[in-house]
């Protein structure tokens, strides 16, 4: 017989070795992972699923094998053979499942285990029950021995490097390496078979060492039939097998849903650091320009209050001066009247110069002169008041003022933006005040809000009379300034212009930091910001948008009158 094998049984016994190495380095993960009972578990459970695909191999490749003569299997050393495979594919898993894996360790597991699956391989042969001698060749047995081991050497190695694949090209390489493996171990296994001859009759002498032993000769309690341990295996090995192989898959199926709920929990914090980095960017920006804008006002109000108190000691000299001046030129003029009444007494060059005089221009003009120039005097008077005021820098405490005192002197500085252009007329200031107490606040801070409203009502204005004269509409801007209650202990002030309004998508940004929709070198979208950070944190109330429709543009500011203890520490200092 030149084939004595059934190809078919064959191919099964090397895809049965094939499932039971791939079981061997899939169960490799779990148990160098596990801890505890749950370690004990996998690598219980990896063993007696690797030794049971081991002992199915050995068997399909026995029943694979056409014996000359009815063959018999002891059910009993049948089932011993299996202990060795599975003491060694713990040995097995116990080695592969630490953290390192050095040579000696290896070198002294893979001998232990290829010990273990010769052990069971012979075992196995020793449960044949038939009327035959069998000889075992011990040369084919010591490489069937040194195969093993080898075996055993490369599938500890395998095991230990691809116990921790996740990705797809790693499980691409478990798969091939399982393929291997189990060729390798079919060849061990067949390997072992050609180590032994089989005769009814006495066989020839051996020229290598060899072992005859007597089948028929070997005691049975129990004995099976081909068909019967066929059916034994297919049932055990394939119970076995697929059964670690679906708890396998079911716990890498939780491991991988676990590490997805990771992973997911891990974007979302990533998002929510994202996040809180924006808004941190975001308020450093804001703070940023809050002192750009803190140290620029300061130095502004520094150089107000210098310059108000230079001009206004000589103002001071100059109004004080007006009145003597007035009387002054007054004599003169009713001194000039008489000698003109008198000519015939005075010396004739005298009365040629009166001649040459318009004296009565003089005396009906020099009132009106000083006049004017007391009026003009009184306006820088006024000024440099409205900038003192303005400025507060001995005022930088919380302190109780009139409102309409700060709303009057943001009115006076922006005067000339009132005044009349090519394109507009001069926009009408509608003044509402109610009859309100003093309000605690930060003076020199709520000024620069007044100030910043009213010049977004005044670019408002602008921009629409340039739109309206564009359409031949004649326009008629006005500003209404209101002052009133919001409430027993509140205020409420209400800056409202008859522009252009704001469209929905600007408005819900207008208070952003950076967010302008000036021209580039005309804003730096910091104004309103800054106006809605000092009402908010440094007075404790409200500045809201309260109608953006076109013809009715409403900003109100609400202000608590007394600031809480909380609220003692300005924002921005001025």
């Amino acid at each position: 017989m030149l084939n004595p094998y059934n190809m078919r049984l064959v191919a099964l016994s090397i895809l049965m070795a094939t499932l039971a190495s791939y079981t061997a380095f899939d169960f490799a993960g779990h148990v160098s992972t596990a801890t505890g009972w749950r370690r004990t578990a996998w690598l219980v459970g990896g063993a007696i699923a690797m030794g049971a695909g081991i002992w199915s191999m050995h068997f399909v490749g026995m029943l694979a094998y056409s014996f000359p003569f009815a063959v018999r299997y002891d059910l009993l050393t049948v089932v011993a053979s299996g202990i060795p495979a599975v003491l060694a594919s713990g040995l097995g898993l116990c080695l592969v499942s630490r953290r390192t894996l050095g040579l000696r360790s290896l070198i002294a597991g893979s001998t232990l285990m290829g010990l273990g699956i010769s052990t069971m391989h012979y075992l196995g042969m020793a449960s044949l029950r038939m009327p035959a001698l069998a000889r075992y060749n011990l040369s084919i047995v010591a490489a069937a021995l040194a195969i093993s081991v080898a075996v055993s050497f490369v599938a500890l190695w395998l095991a230990f490097c691809l116990r921790h694949a996740n990705t797809i090209l790693e499980s691409l390489h478990k798969v091939v390496s399982a393929l291997l493996m189990g060729m390798a171990v079919a060849s061990m296994h067949y390997t072992g078979m050609a180590s032994t001859q089989f005769g009814e009759a006495p066989l020839p002498t051996a020229i290598f060492p060899s072992l005859e032993i007597d089948m028929a000769a070997l005691p049975s309690l129990m004995s099976l039939d081909m068909s019967s341990l066929g059916s034994l295996i297919s049932t055990v090995a394939g119970a076995v097998i697929a059964t670690a192989l679906l708890i396998a898959l079911e716990a890498k199926v939780i491991q991988q849903a676990t590490l997805l709920g990771q992973l997911q929990a891990e974007i979302s914090q990533r998002q929510r650091a994202e996040q809180d980095l924006k808004q941190i960017l975001k308020e450093l920006r804001a703070a940023q320009a809050v002192l750009v804008h803190t140290e620029k006002m300061s130095s502004l109000g520094r150089l107000v209050a210098g310059i108000s108190h230079e001009v206004n000691n000589p103002l001071g000299f100059i109004m004080g001066n007006l009145g003597y001046l007035r009387e002054f030129t007054g004599d003169l003029l009713n001194l000039a009247s008489l000698c003109r009444e008198h000519t015939l007494a005075l010396p004739p060059s005298l009365q040629q110069h009166l001649e040459t005089l318009d004296l009565d221009f003089i005396a009906h003009d020099t009132p009106r002169l000083l006049n004017s120039m007391e009026h003009g005097a009184s306006r820088i008077q006024q000024l440099v008041v409205a900038l003192r005021n303005f400025s507060r820098l001995d005022e930088a405490a919380l302190k109780p003022v009139h409102l309409t005192e700060g709303l009057e002197d943001a009115l006076h500085l922006l005067r000339h933006r009132f005044a009349a252009t090519a394109y507009r007329p001069e926009i009408e200031v509608l003044r509402q005040y109610g009859d309100l107490p003093k309000v605690e606040c930060y003076a020199g801070q709520l000024n620069q809000v007044f100030v910043k409203l009213l010049e977004n009502a005044v670019d408002s204005l602008d921009r629409h009379a340039i739109y309206q004269l564009e359409n031949g509409v004649n326009p008629a801007p006005h500003v209404t300034v209101t002052t009133t209650w919001a409430g027993a202990n509140q205020v409420l002030i209400r800056i409202a212009d008859n522009g252009g309004g704001i469209s929905p998508a600007v408005a819900s940004h207008i208070f952003d930091p950076f967010f302008t929709t000036k021209p580039i070198g005309q804003g730096t979208g910091m104004g309103l910001a800054i106006a809605h950070q000092v009402v908010a944190q440094a007075h404790n109330g409200t500045l809201t948008l309260a109608s953006s429709q076109v013809g009715c543009t409403v900003f109100e500011i609400c202000l608590p009158l007394q600031q809480t203890l909380a609220q003692r520490v300005p924002v921005l200092s001025s």
